[in-house]
């Protein structure tokens, strides 16, 4: 749901600002705040999540013999989220001349997002 918000935000909603003039400073206001609100709030259900089920699988995971090991995919996923995280509280803060920079964060936020989810296949995969 995150990813694709990204994606919709960015691919769709800004690129129909760009070749139509501009979004009202209003709807830009407003869609921004949303999704930071939106976002926070999937990334801390995202974090519990797996958090709980690091805890559920711990024994599977010291038992792995895999290369390498959860603990070290969950660790990468875990800095990755940080950073969506930062990237997400980030695109709100700007204002006016830093504005242009919003695509380009939603950019790497979807990039991001994507290689959480490539983490998250491959933690369900290593045990």
């Amino acid at each position: 749901l995150l990813v694709g918000g990204v994606f919709f935000l960015r691919f769709t909603v800004l690129k129909y600002g760009e070749r139509t003039g501009g979004l009202s400073d209003e709807l830009k206001r407003l869609l921004i705040n949303r999704y930071v609100h939106v976002g926070v709030g999937l990334l801390v259900i995202m974090l519990i999540s797996g958090l709980y089920n690091m805890s559920v699988n711990n024994e599977a995971w010291k038992a792995s013999t895999s290369t390498p090991p959860p603990h070290a995919i969950f660790g990468m996923k875990f800095i990755l989220f940080l950073a969506f995280l930062a990237l997400t509280v980030m695109t709100g803060m700007f204002k006016d001349a830093k504005e242009k920079l919003r695509p380009k964060l939603l950019m790497i936020s979807s990039i991001l997002g994507i290689i959480i989810i490539f983490f998250s296949v491959w933690l369900g995969k290593s045990y």
